[in-house]
């Protein structure tokens, strides 16, 4: 009987997003390497999406794991510096990845997916993630980006 219970909850609660202390919850970002390829020069960052957040841990998709020419676990496993456009602001952590796999879903989520430890962030960025965690799923939905018409291109009709 308490299988049947057990099964019932996971379900549940993978209905709500809820995994645990974890949080399937979709969050565009952007990863750099923490080290420059090239000294003086900062390097370009990789867009992608979040897939799972934790207290201390991320999931994220990415299209490629090298970033300016460098695998992602690169040969010191250096840090990644990470940025999380959340709906309260951009938060800004430092993540050390932990494993990656090919993720060969459809449309966002094909790609590599990464999981990675969250080694440190500002006091103001925990707080506001930890905030967006701890709130009710439908509040943190990230609304799509709209694009805004061209007022050169608009074309009034009246009639």
């Amino acid at each position: 009987m308490s299988n049947l219970v057990r099964s019932v909850f996971v379900r549940v609660c993978g209905a709500f997003g809820i995994h645990g202390s974890r949080r399937r919850v979709s969050v565009p970002l952007s990863i750099s390497l923490s080290e420059p390829a090239y000294p003086g020069r900062p390097g370009q960052p990789c867009a992608g999406h979040t897939r799972d957040l934790s207290p201390t841990g991320l999931s994220f998709v990415l299209p490629t794991t090298r970033i300016d020419n460098r695998h992602i676990f690169n040969e010191g496993r250096a840090a990644l510096r990470v940025r999380l456009e959340l709906p309260g602001g951009a938060v800004e952590l430092s993540a050390l990845p932990v494993r990656y796999d090919l993720s060969g879903g459809r449309g966002k989520e094909r790609g590599y997916l990464v999981g990675a430890h969250i080694l440190n962030m500002r006091e103001g960025d925990r707080a506001r993630y930890h905030n967006f965690l701890r709130a009710p799923a439908h509040s943190r939905t990230v609304a799509p980006h709209v694009k805004k018409p061209n007022s050169a291109s608009a074309v009034s009709h009246t009639g």
